[in-house]
Parts: C-alpha cells; structure tokens; sequence
C-alpha cells in the first residue's frame, strides 16, 4: 500500500488510488440501490480498469502498446460500420498513420508525430488515383481521415502525454 505521501506526489499512485476509491464506493451504492442492470457498466469497468492501470504501472512501452491496440480496434470498428473496410487501401494508409503516430510518440520525435496526419491525407488522396475509381471515393477519403484525426492522431496524444517531463502530473498540474 503506498504512503500517504507518495500518493499526494504521484500522479500515477494517485489515480489508481483514486479509482479504487471510486468503484468501491459505486459498487457499494449500487448494492444499496439495487438497480436492474447497473452491475454491466460496473463489470466492465472492473475489467478496463485493471488493463489500464497496470499498463501505466508496467511503463511507457506497454501504454502505448495499449493505446495503440485500443485505436486500431476502434478504427476497425469505425470501418466496419461506415463500410470504409471495403476499400482496403484506404484502411491500409490509416492503421498505417495509427501504428506510426504512436512510434513517433513513443520516440518522442515530435515533428513527427504532428507532420503524420498530414502526409497520411496526402496518402489517402491518392488511393483513388491508383484505384483509378470514382465511385464514393470522396465520401470514403473523407471517413479515413476522419479515422486519422480521432484513431491516430488524438489517441496517440495519450501515448505523447504519458512520456512526457511531467507525465501523468501534466493532467492535474
């Protein structure tokens, strides 16, 4: 159990402290409560929780490993419903610039990490060129950009944020 003191002076033992703090208490409301169905969103976060937390106490590499799990599944997920994985190039050029945010993140080659996005928009407007197709190209370059600007290049500010000077401290400083 961490001191009281190093509690106060890192972040990281803060928020873990502080979370589970917080699902004890909810847990123990909700029992008091009895709500149908309020044990699913409690169940989950006893999952995600625990892959989260142990990822920032295991270091920068299995963070980003995470973060960047996280955002291929979304973006799979995204390209799935919206139907983009059907033009594969153009998920290709995407799980590419998400893989590469987050190497440059964990770099820290921060020129980098804020040229990706643009040079993978350069990318994804040439696929139709290559494809020599017309046909909902514009609907489809526009979702895969879509996908870099919130599967790569937002997301992997968490991976940037946590390697940081200040770490996770740059979050309640």
């Amino acid at each position: 159990m961490p001191s009281v003191e190093t509690v106060t002076h890192d972040p990281l033992a803060f928020y873990s402290v502080a979370t589970a703090i917080a699902v004890v208490v909810v847990s123990a409301l909700l029992a008091l409560v009895r709500l149908p169905g309020a044990w699913v969103p409690i169940r989950t976060w006893l999952i995600m929780l625990p892959i989260a937390l142990g990822a920032l106490w295991l270091g920068q590499i299995a963070w980003i490993t995470l973060v960047t799990i996280i955002s291929l599944v979304a973006f799979s997920e995204f390209a799935r419903v919206t139907r983009l994985a059907e033009v594969r190039p153009l998920a290709a050029v995407v799980v590419v610039a998400i893989v590469a945010e987050n190497l440059f993140a964990f770099l820290g080659a921060y020129n980098l990490f804020m040229a990706t996005p643009m040079w993978a928009i350069l990318a994804l407007t040439l696929v139709p060129i290559f494809l020599n197709r017309t046909d909902r190209m514009l609907e489809n370059v526009m979702l895969a950009g879509g996908g870099i600007i919130f599967f790569g290049y937002l997301l992997a500010h968490l991976s940037y944020l946590q390697r940081s000077p200040l770490g996770l401290g740059i979050c309640c400083t």
